[in-house]
C-alpha cells in the first residue's frame, strides 16, 4: 500500500511538473476574404500572434500585398486556400487583397500591440 501511495505522489508531482513545461502557443486571428471585401478591415493582435487569411471567395488565387511586410515576409504573396503569417514585432501592417482576376482591391491592416 505504501508503494501505491508513493507512486501516486510521484505521478501527481510529475504531472504538475510536465504542465509547467508545456510551451505557450501563440494566439491566431483569421481574416476571411470574400469577393465583396475583407471581413475584418482592421485586425488587432498581440506580438507573437499569427494571422491566417482564408479564401472564402472561391477564387482560384488570392494576391496579398503588404505596404511594408512584417519581418522577413515577402511584400507579395499568392495563395489558393489560406496563408498564415506570424507577427513578432509591434506595428501597423497595411495590406491590399486582390481576389482572382477582379479589378477591385480590398484594403485591411494588421495592428500588432
Amino acid at each position: 500500500m505504501r508503494k501505491l501511495v508513493m507512486l501516486g505522489m510521484v505521478l501527481a508531482v510529475g504531472g504538475f511538473a510536465l504542465i509547467g513545461f508545456v510551451p505557450v502557443e501563440a494566439d491566431a486571428a483569421q481574416v476571411a476574404i470574400h469577393s465583396g471585401g475583407v471581413k475584418d478591415q482592421v485586425t488587432t493582435i498581440n506580438t507573437g500572434d499569427e494571422v491566417t487569411w482564408v479564401n472564402a471567395a472561391g477564387s482560384h488565387v488570392i494576391h496579398l500585398d503588404f505596404e511594408s511586410p512584417p519581418e522577413t515576409h515577402p511584400y507579395h504573396m499568392l495563395f489558393t486556400t489560406s496563408t498564415t503569417l506570424k507577427f513578432s514585432r509591434p506595428g501597423t501592417y497595411p495590406y491590399t487583397v486582390y481576389v482572382g482576376t477582379q479589378a477591385l482591391s480590398h484594403r485591411g491592416k494588421i495592428v500588432v500591440k
